[in-house]
Formats: C-alpha cells, structure tokens, sequence
C-alpha cells in the first residue's frame, strides 16, 4: 500500500465523563496521568504492529508500511474515562518513533519536565528531531499537541 495520510482526533463533549478518540494510520494518543505515567491509548494500523501483535519482532523498517489510513481501511475508535487523563498527547509517526526507539522513557521525562501544554509539544518534536538527526534517520512530519484538562477542585 503506498503511503497514506494518518491522523487521530479526541473530542470530549462537555458533561461527559469520557473522552473520545480516533485514529487511523500511525498517529497516536496518549494519556499522561496525575502520577506521570505516559499510556498509550491507540494501536498503530502499520505492519510492524501486526506483527507484534502476532507475538513477532518488526524489522527497522516495518512501521513504514501503514496497513490502513485515512484513505483506505481501518478507524481506531477508543473511548477513556476523563478523569484518568491529566495531559493528552496526539502525535505523529515522526515524533513517537524516534524517541521510543531510540530513548525508551524520553516521552515521559519530558512531559514531566514540560511548564504547559505549549511547551510539553514543541519538547516533544525537538527531542524527536534531535533523535533523528544523531542517528542520521528520516525526521519526517514530527508533529504534537498536548492537552491540559482542568482537574475537579483546580
């Protein structure tokens, strides 16, 4: 399948306790929680995921090759309760990828360190850049948003 365009969307509706999510592609959504835990809340739609799934180990270049996208196959629909997220984070393949290949735990720290949600994004890419560009690999579409929700009693 020729690449395609992947994206993942959440939509929360005032009033109601669930936060909604979709996504095809390789774009993802994570919670952060109130404890600082990073958890993924989507499952990427490439090749390399079907094989993990299957209980195998991807090759390097196996995520590239997306198994549905937005113009062809598969939407991840997904829902979480509100309360258990602190921070959202939407990312692209360019921003996930390298930091959880090549520095397990980045994510994380860095959205501990992160001030705002402003700040915690635009950490996100240039850490994922900087990945990239120390191991002279593809820094294609590095791209993040973090979301805040207010907290009961904030």
């Amino acid at each position: 399948m020729d690449p395609g365009a992947a994206a993942v969307v959440a939509v929360h509706h005032p009033g109601s306790p669930l936060l909604r999510l979709a996504w095809s592609g390789d774009a993802r959504a994570y919670r952060f929680s109130d404890f600082g835990n990073l958890v993924p809340l989507t499952k990427d739609h490439n090749f390399a995921q079907q094989l993990r799934d299957a209980g195998r180990q991807p090759k390097v270049w196996d995520h590239m090759s997306l198994m549905a996208c937005l113009e062809d196959g598969d939407i991840g629909y997904e829902e979480v309760l509100l309360e258990m997220v602190a921070k959202l984070v939407l990312c692209s393949d360019g921003v996930h990828h390298p930091l959880e290949t090549y520095e397990p735990g980045l994510m994380e720290d860095v959205m501990l360190m992160a001030l705002d949600p402003k700040e915690g994004a635009g950490s996100l890419v240039a850490e994922a850049l900087a990945q990239g560009r120390l191991r002279e690999a593809s820094c294609d579409n590095a791209t993040a948003l973090v979301v805040r929700f207010p907290r009961p009693g904030a």
